[in-house]
C-alpha cells in the first residue's frame, strides 16, 4: 500500500528519455513483458520466452527492471528471431526513476504481463495510476506473497490449485489460467536411447538411473521431509541404483557427508540444459518437500523418464499433482510405501517407461496447443479497464497452507522492513510484527534498536 501511493506521484520527478516505439510496419497487438531478471535455469525465464516464441499473433517488447548479468545466449537468440524489442533499465537508479520509465515504455503497447519477481517493487510503482493499457500479472512464485496484486486486473495461474490459492490469498480482480509445459524446445521430434544418454554423462549403461531436479532450496527439510535422508534409504535398498540431482552442487550443506561420499550419488549442480539427464534416467523423482513443478513435467516430455512424486497423505502448497501425468500416477501415504513403490519400479523398467510413453504422447498435444491459448486470452484482458486497488488489511491467516510456507521460507521481517521502508514506517512496521506475533518481540525490538542507533549516528555525523 506504501508503494501504491508512491507510484501515485510520479509526475514529481524530472522526466526521462523512457519511451519505444514499435516500427510502424508492424501490424497485430503489442504485447509488453516485464521482467525482473531471466537466468540460464529456472522456470519463469522460459515461461517468458515460451510466450514471445508461440504467440505469432502479436509482437513483443521486454522490458528489464533489475538485469545485472548478460542474458543467456539461448535466450536472447528466441528473442531475437521474434524481433522483440528489449529495453534494460540501469538497476543502479531509484525504483521511482524506473517505474516512470516502465510506465512510459508502457504507452506504446496494447497490454502488459508482467512476470516480475515477487519483491521487484518497479512495476507497482509503475503502474500504481488507475491509466494506461491493462496489466496482468503471471503468478510464477506461487509459493510467495508477491507485490504487483494490487496493480494486476488479472493474474494468471498455472494450476487450478494456485488459481484458488489466488483468488483466496491475493485479491484478483480477475483470474485465468495457462496451461502446458514449459519446454522451449519442440516435443517428440526424436527418439530417447537411453544407454546412450547414460554413456554420455559417465553413468553405466545397464544400471538404473533416478534422477531428481529443483533448485537447492527446494529440497530444505521441513514438515518431517529431508529428501536426502530418504535418498540414503533409497541406495541402501537398491544396491545398483544411482541417483542423480540436478540443482545441487557438492558444496551444498543439505547434503550428508557420507551420502556425498557414496560413489552413486551424482550432484550435478546447477545446469542450463538438463535434457540428456532427463533421457539418461529411467525414474525422475519429485523433490521434496518443495515440487519444481515444470522440470518433474519436462523429465517426461523430453526424457520419457517415469516420474514418481512425493509421498503424502493429500495435496497441499507444496504437494500438488499435475493434470498431464496425474491420472497415471499413485502417490504413496508414507516413506516406506514410496521405498517400496520405487523398489517395485525398478524390477519393472520396461513397463514403467511404456507409462512414460503415453504420458509424454498427452504432453506433447498440450505443448502443440500452447499458444493457441493467447487469443482468447487477450480477448479477457483487453476488455479490461486498469485500475489500481489497495489489497484489504487482513488479518492472519491460519491455514495449512500457509503454515507450511511460513515454515519453508523462514523470512526475516524486521531485516526486510529496514531495506525496504524509510525510518519512520520502518520502525512501526517492526513494532506491530512484534505486537501481532509475526516475530519474537526480543528480534523485533532489537532491530528497532539498531535502526535508531544507524539513524542517530549518521544524524550526528552530518556537516552543520
Amino acid at each position: 500500500s506504501i508503494l501504491l501511493e508512491a507510484g501515485l506521484d510520479l509526475t514529481r520527478h524530472k522526466s526521462f528519455n523512457a519511451s519505444i516505439h514499435v516500427e510502424s510496419h508492424r501490424t497485430g497487438s503489442r504485447t509488453l513483458h516485464v521482467v525482473s531478471d531471466v537466468y540460464p535455469t529456472g522456470g519463469h525465464s522460459r515461461v517468458l520466452t515460451k510466450w514471445i516464441q508461440r504467440d505469432l499473433g502479436s509482437s513483443h517488447g521486454i522490458v528489464l527492471t533489475r538485469q545485472a548479468a548478460p542474458v543467456p545466449d539461448f535466450l536472447a537468440k528466441i528473442w531475437a528471431d521474434r524481433k522483440t524489442i528489449i529495453k534494460a533499465l540501469n538497476p543502479g537508479d531509484s525504483v521511482a526513476i524506473r517505474a516512470r520509465q516502465l510506465k512510459a515504455i508502457s504507452s506504446n503497447f496494447d497490454r502488459v504481463i508482467l512476470h516480475h519477481h515477487p519483491d521487484d517493487a518497479v512495476p507497482l510503482v509503475a503502474f500504481a495510476k488507475s491509466n494506461g493499457c491493462p496489466v496482468a500479472m503471471f503468478n510464477h512464485a506461487h509459493f510467495w506473497f508477491c507485490l504487483g496484486s494490487s496493480t494486476s486486473d488479472m493474474i494468471i495461474n498455472t494450476m487450478s490449485y494456485f488459481q484458488n490459492l489466488t483468488i483466496r490469498h491475493r485479491f484478483p480482480k480477475k483470474t485465468a489460467l495457462l496451461k502446458g509445459p514449459l519446454g522451449l524446445e519442440p516435443l517428440g521430434r526424436e527418439e530417447v536411447d537411453k544407454k546412450s544418454a547414460k554413456k554420455h554423462l559417465g553413468l553405466p549403461e545397464n544400471q538404473p538411473v533416478a534422477m531428481t531436479i529443483a533448485q537447492e532450496s527446494y529440497f530444505k527439510p521441513m514438515d518431517g521431509y529431508d529428501f536426502f535422508k530418504t535418498a540414503e534409504k533409497l541406495l541402501d535398498r537398491l544396491p545398483d541404483i544411482h541417483l542423480v540431482v540436478v540443482g545441487v552442487s557438492t558444496e551444498s550443506h543439505l547434503v550428508p557427508e557420507t551420502l556425498k561420499r557414496n560413489a552413486r550419488l551424482h550432484l550435478a549442480g546447477p545446469v542450463a540444459n538438463p535434457k540428456p539427464y532427463y533421457q539418461a534416467a529411467d525414474i525422475c523423482l519429485e523433490s521434496f518437500p518443495m515440487s519444481s513443478l515444470g522440470a518433474f513435467v519436462e523429465s517426461v516430455a523430453y526424457g520419457e523418464a517415469f516420474p514418481v512424486p512425493v509421498y503424502g497423505p493429500g495435496e497441499n502448497v507444496l504437494r500438488t499433482s499435475m493434470d498431464m501425468i496425474a491420472k497415471h500416477l499413485v502417490r504413496a501415504k508414507n516413506e516406506d510405501e514410496y521405498l517400496g513403490q520405487l523398489c517395485e519400479q525398478v524390477q519393472s523398467l520396461d513397463s514403467i517407461r511404456e507409462k512414460a510413453r503415453e504420458m509424454r504422447r498427452l504432453i506433447i498435444a498440450e505443448d502443440e496447443a500452447f499458444g493457441d491459448q493467447f487469443n482468447s486470452l487477450y480477448q479477457r484482458i483487453d476488455g479490461l479497464q486498469h485500475t489500481a486497488v489497495k489489497i484489504p488489511e487482513t488479518g492472519c491467516c491460519r491455514g495449512d497452507d500457509n503454515y507450511l510456507l511460513a515454515s519453508f521460507t523462514d523470512p526475516d521481517i524486521g531485516r526486510e522492513l529496514d531495506r525496504l521502508l524509510p525510518f519512520t514506517p520502518a520502525i512501526i512496521g517492526n513494532i506491530q510484527a512484534g505486537l501481532r506475533g509475526y516475530q519474537s518481540k526480543r528480534l523485533c525490538f532489537g532491530r528497532v534498536r539498531q535502526r535508531c542507533l544507524r539513524s542517530f549516528r549518521k544524524f550526528m555525523m552530518r556537516p552543520f
